[in-house]
């Protein structure tokens, strides 16, 4: 988490506890970025599994037994454990990009559904009370999908390698 950022210092605390504005329309933009950092963090999940299996030829942490998941696992960096370092980061520049262009194109899913709209709630309980209160996310001016890039910058532990990656011009390495 980038904490330096002015967003994140005025909303949310070190330990993911969210200051709420006391007005309902300005909790918004703090339900959004909790919404993006939510997202992105899974989406980092899944490029750190990825990452594991290019780097790794052994989990870190062996399968208590053998099945259908430690099957796939062997079987995938019994291949990935034959590339070379380049390709390696070919792929896992594969894998960020793919990644993010999945997300993206949910964003822009909920954002531009041809039957209507989709509306997206984060609903706050409070305290023992039962009290509630809805706070829709969707109903601005700036769709999902154009915040992304922006949720990248602020929550991914990847968010260099995304600049990188949109930046650089490479060549594939010779197969």
């Amino acid at each position: 988490m980038n904490s330096k950022h002015p967003l994140i210092a005025k909303y949310v605390n070190e330990d993911w506890s969210v200051n709420w504005p006391a007005d309902l329309t300005e909790r918004r933009e703090p339900a959004r970025l909790v919404l993006g950092a939510w997202l992105v963090g899974k989406q980092d999940t899944w490029i750190k599994t990825a990452q594991d299996l290019m780097e790794h030829p052994k989990p870190r942490h062996p399968y208590p037994r053998n099945h259908k998941a430690s099957e796939k696992d062997k079987a995938y960096r019994d291949v990935l454990s034959t590339l070379l370092s380049e390709q390696k980061q070919t792929c896992l520049r594969l894998v960020r990009e793919v990644a993010n262009k999945v997300l993206f194109s949910m964003l822009v899913t909920f954002d531009q559904i041809k039957y209507g709209r989709v509306a997206l709630q984060i609903v706050l309980d409070f305290d023992d009370t039962g009290r509630q209160e809805v706070i829709e996310i969707t109903q601005t001016d700036n769709d999902l999908h154009e915040d992304l890039f922006h949720w990248v910058e602020l929550f991914s532990g990847f968010a260099d390698e995304y600049k990188q990656d949109l930046e650089a011009v490479f060549d594939l390495p010779a197969s």
